[in-house]
């Protein structure tokens, strides 16, 4: 492989990086919750399923 080869693979897997990036910052923000106040109450949620799963194991 010559050197420009190897110089268009490294900058297509930078774009793939950066496209990456992209999608994944996307996807979190639409799944963040903004109401502050909602936050403690989907923890304990969480947090109430996992000592369930704990007292079932």
């Amino acid at each position: 492989m010559a050197l420009h080869d190897l110089v268009a693979l490294f900058g297509f897997m930078v774009f793939l990086i950066i496209a990456n990036q992209l999608i994944s910052g996307t996807m979190l923000s639409f799944s963040l919750i903004t109401e502050p106040m909602l936050i403690p109450l989907d923890r304990e949620e969480e947090d109430v399923e996992n000592l369930y799963i704990d007292d079932f194991f």
